[in-house]
């Protein structure tokens, strides 16, 4: 869980269609992320 936790709070760079761009950063607080990091691995 905390590879997942810490993809979503920081903006690493990605490759999408050829071009190099930043990642969104989740804007959220510590429980919510958590919460999503939980759900998602439950999936």
């Amino acid at each position: 869980m905390r590879k997942i936790v810490a993809h979503m709070t920081s903006e690493p760079m990605v490759e999408v269609d050829g071009k190099k761009e930043k990642h969104k950063m989740i804007k959220a607080d510590d429980a919510a992320i958590k919460n999503l990091a939980e759900w998602i691995l439950s999936r």
